[in-house]
């Protein structure tokens, strides 16, 4: 199997893979799309992988032109609160030449803190019920 062919497959579930729907990322897939949606877990600090987990959003596009083995390309909005689901996947669902390659699959993530993310935390009980408002609008 050759590394176009690992990256062409939807990934397996794992419990550092969930895949879900994408519509749960509002997203409208076509038909022959090759898009998959999902959140992989992480540790919320690295220097203690047992610690406490997050999931981040992800949403993947196959490739276009699959005639090339290269790496999958990872992009990431980089302000405060972006995300880079909501700006890209969609338009590159509707216009597959809007992406900014189409030899190379691409993975989309959004960062912690924005409204794809989900926390595996809880907030000590000081800023449970002053953050409560907010969190519940979600």
């Amino acid at each position: 199997m050759g590394q176009r062919d690992v990256y062409a497959q939807a990934p397996a579930e794992t419990p550092e893979w969930n895949e879900t729907e994408c519509k749960d990322f509002k997203l409208q897939l076509h038909k022959d799309s090759n898009v998959q949606c999902g959140y992989v877990t992480v540790p919320l600090r690295h220097a203690d992988p047992d610690g406490a987990k997050i999931q981040l959003a992800v949403v993947t596009f196959g490739g276009i032109d699959t005639s090339s083995e290269l790496d999958p390309l990872f992009m990431a909005q980089g302000g405060p609160g972006g995300s880079t689901i909501k700006t890209y996947a969609q338009q590159f669902i509707n216009d597959p030449k809007s992406r900014p390659t189409a030899n190379r699959d691409i993975v989309l993530w959004d960062q912690r803190g924005n409204p794809l993310f989900k926390a595996g935390l809880a907030l000590p009980r000081s800023l449970a019920s002053r953050f409560a408002g907010r969190l519940s609008r979600q």
